[in-house]
């Protein structure tokens, strides 16, 4: 679930849109084409999940990143999803009690300029989930893989600009909640390109 506006207003668009303060979600390696007047950013957000369904699920937390020059970036977040109170109940619905699942994640990532138009990033995570509660916790360790081409095209009028973006998501170990079998991680690529104009 993205924590911007501007990609969840997209349909959860974001590993080749213009670079912003959000990128570390998306696409680390876009921090590289941010303009120079923006070295470093802290943000926090909270967004309400499925609120017209309940009003206790959400996710929260806060990023920044840093660029070192114009050839290498360093980003963090930390993202703390809630999925409220939850009633267990029994087979004959007999009430059980309240739980509280939740899941939470801490994100590295590091990205360095290849050539003049192309940057590529790596990001490390880890995860603790704890939806299952009568199961222990699960901890995960992930990375994701992205790059990102920008290229101006000046004409007279105006400047306009080519972006394609990829990124390779979730490489890493099974989930394991202590039941018979461990769950594969939701491991996705992700392609996309912009053309926009200045």
């Amino acid at each position: 679930v993205s924590s911007d506006a501007r990609s969840a207003g997209l349909g959860e668009l974001g590993v080749a849109t213009l670079p912003d303060a959000y990128s570390h979600q998306h696409n680390a390696a876009k921090y590289l084409f941010m303009d120079s007047r923006h070295r470093s950013s802290v943000n926090f957000f909270y967004v309400p999940w499925l609120r017209k369904l309940v009003n206790d699920m959400s996710i929260a937390g806060a990023s920044a990143y840093y660029k070192i020059g114009q050839e290498q970036s360093v980003s963090v977040s930390f993202r703390y999803f809630s999925l409220g109170k939850l009633q267990k109940t029994d087979e004959n619905m007999q009430p059980l009690g309240e739980e509280s699942p939740h899941e939470l994640a801490f994100d590295a990532a590091y990205a360095h300029r290849l050539g003049k138009y192309f940057s590529m990033s790596v990001l490390f995570r880890l995860a603790v989930s704890d939806i299952v509660q009568s199961y222990r916790k699960a901890y995960v360790v992930a990375c994701d893989l992205c790059g990102y081409y920008e290229r101006p095209f000046p004409t007279n009028k105006t400047i306009y600009k080519l972006g394609i973006g990829f990124g390779l998501y979730n490489i890493g170990n099974k989930i394991n909640y202590g039941m018979q079998n461990k769950l594969f991680l939701p491991t996705e690529l992700k392609v996309g390109i912009n053309c926009s104009a200045t």
